[in-house]
């Protein structure tokens, strides 16, 4: 039986100005196979491979069924070819440890640790922090992380690779400090608490999900955030928080 392991979802939004308008555009706008398209066809820079695999992650998000591993696979090919062009990449290490913890999702749990995909994704996203502290993606990405891993890993498994609730609201507070008015953010580390345990944290995701509730969609991407927050936020001012863990645990 395959068992969920630890994921960590979270899509850079920021546009750098390396791609063409078009394929930022058709990014903005949930576009992202003719993003990915667009791309595809200018130099192949370590920013336009970097952004090629933030498109196909954010298609990956897009949709209601699971991932294609292919695409995984496809977004992890590209980050590391990023890396290779230039090994210091911000962004392409970022999306490389997003697509990697997205794989590990969809292993079982015995899978996922062999893979070593858990422990290299966290290594990539403090490697960031290393070169820029106060990256607010990096840091958000680790929020999640450690939320994600003590609910798949228990507290024995948690303690064992180092994985901490205190950390991870340190980690998210920097992440909305650097950030105040990203919602995919606060997004993420709320979808993560509520499925470790609805009703313990319903009193702090309530704000978050409330204040994405009333933000207005810069992209499409924020929208999709703003509908699936809606849905869990709804399950838990009723007090079903089963199924609000079980929805949270199925979305990214």
């Amino acid at each position: 039986m395959k068992t969920s392991a630890t994921a960590v979802c979270l899509i850079i939004l920021t546009l750098p100005a390396f791609a063409d308008d078009t394929a930022l555009t058709a990014f903005q706008k949930g576009n992202y196979e003719t993003a990915i398209a667009l791309s595809a066809k200018n130099p192949q820079t370590s920013d336009e491979l970097a952004f090629r695999a933030r498109a196909i992650l954010a298609d990956c998000i897009d949709q209601d069924s699971p991932p294609e591993i292919s695409d995984l696979k496809q977004a992890e090919v590209l980050t590391e070819k990023a890396l290779e062009l230039s090994p210091h990449h911000i962004e392409a290490r970022i999306q490389l440890a997003i697509s990697l913890s997205l794989q590990a999702r969809y292993m079982t749990i015995s899978d996922a640790r062999d893979s070593g995909y858990v422990g290299q994704s966290r290594k990539l996203a403090e490697s960031v922090l290393e070169d820029d502290p106060g990256n607010a993606w990096a840091n958000g990405f680790l929020s999640v992380w450690h939320v994600e891993v003590r609910r798949v890993a228990g507290p024995l498994g948690a303690a064992f690779m180092g994985a901490s609730l205190d950390e991870a609201e340190k980690r998210y507070q920097l992440s909305v400090n650097a950030l105040p008015g990203n919602i995919v953010l606060r997004w993420q580390y709320a979808r993560a608490l509520v499925a470790l345990n609805a009703k313990k944290y319903r009193d702090t995701v309530l704000p978050i999900l409330d204040g994405i509730e009333g933000a207005e969609a810069a992209d499409a991407m924020d929208s999709i955030v703003i509908s699936r927050a809606e849905r869990i936020r709804y399950l838990m001012v009723s007090n079903d928080f089963e199924a609000a863990e079980t929805l949270a645990i199925s979305l990214l």
